[in-house]
């Protein structure tokens, strides 16, 4: 297909890569589209770039990486989970961003003790904030495990 053509050479056309599929979309949307389809390939490439290197690696090394990645690597699924059936920012916590995980906390917090005064506005807006990463949450443990891939690979190297 064309569409898989354009995005695996890493540039392609926004409009070319719609007209190939036949897709109709409101600008607003195409922008986001573009964006998550362009995060998408690039983490593929680096993903790609990443096997190569760890499969060069000696097969003592390599066993060691791959123990290493099992324990340090994160799920989307939990991530998921974490950032909308519980206590809000507990999916920052999980990978590792205290600072905005406790941020988060805090807002919540401070929006449920303030529930009669504006506390509604305060969970809405956090609640808004918070949506993209309900729909990018593959995206944002991929990066997060790529991320823990290429600092192993550093060690392994």
């Amino acid at each position: 297909m064309k569409n898989t053509a354009l995005c695996a050479a890493g540039s392609w056309d926004l409009k070319e890569s719609i007209d190939a599929l036949n897709v109709t979309a409101p600008a607003s949307q195409t922008t986001l589209w573009c964006r998550v389809m362009l995060d998408q390939a690039n983490l593929s490439d680096e993903e790609e770039k990443i096997r190569y290197r760890v499969m060069r690696l000696c097969p003592k090394s390599r066993n060691e990486y791959y123990t290493a990645y099992q324990k340090k690597m994160k799920d989307a699924d939990t991530y998921a989970v974490l950032n909308w059936f519980f206590i809000g920012g507990l999916h920052h916590f999980y990978l590792g961003q205290v600072f905005r995980g406790a941020t988060n906390f805090s807002v919540m917090i401070i929006g449920f003790y303030t529930i009669s005064d504006f506390g509604v506005a305060i969970l809405s807006l956090l609640f808004l904030i918070e949506l993209p990463a309900l729909f990018r949450s593959q995206l944002r443990v991929q990066k997060f495990n790529l991320d823990v891939s290429k600092e192993l690979l550093i060690r392994f190297e």
